[in-house]
Order: structure tokens, then sequence, then C-alpha cells
């Protein structure tokens, strides 16, 4: 437009112009960005009102009968002459194998 009209637009005017133009341009761009802002805080409140007309959920701690008093307080476990592979076939990766393990222990492999 400035070089089509260099003769009836004085250089202020020009400057001018492409001044707006650029401000316009800039306004546009925030205005777009604040309606998408809008647009996903609007879709969170109506999450957050799905979510408190869902049926509640059954209470996390739920009774059961207590153990019978010949429960053992503390367990062991033996293993005696075990060997494990991964899957037929494969070579074992224990071969007889013997431990025990008292109730309270920790145990690593490695």
């Amino acid at each position: 437009m400035a070089v089509t009209y260099k003769d009836d637009l004085s250089p202020g005017l020009i400057g001018l112009t492409l001044s707006i133009a650029l401000t316009v341009t800039g306004n546009m761009q925030l205005q777009v960005r604040v309606a998408s802002l809008l647009e996903t805080d609007i879709i969170s409140m109506e999450r957050i009102l799905q979510y408190t007309h869902l049926p509640s959920e059954a209470a996390r701690h739920v009774s059961h009968p207590g153990c019978s008093v010949d429960w053992p307080n503390t367990g062991d476990i033996s293993f005696n002459n075990i060997s494990l592979r991964y899957r037929p076939g494969l070579e074992m990766v224990l071969k007889n194998v013997c431990f025990h393990i008292r109730g309270q222990e920790k145990v690593y492999t490695f």
C-alpha cells in the first residue's frame, strides 16, 4: 500500500499506519491466546462439575475378621533344594539352593 500510494501519502502517515498494523496484529494474537486459556479453564470447570456428580466409592478400609488364635505371629520361609529357570528350555538360574528366612528379616538379591 505504501508503495502504491507513495506520492499521495507522507512518510509520517505511512509510519503511523505500519505502527497501528503491528499493534493490531499483536492485540489479535493476545485475544486468541486469552480465548484459548478461557476455553481451557471452562473445560476444566466442566470436568470438575462432572466429578462432583460421580457416585462415591467404597471406603478404603474394609473390615475383615481377625486371625484365629493359633495363627502364627511371625512367619518363616524355608527353601530346600530349589531349582528355578525363567522358562522351559532355558538353563537353571538357581540349582539346588537351600535357605531359610526368619520373620522380620530382609532379603536382598544381586
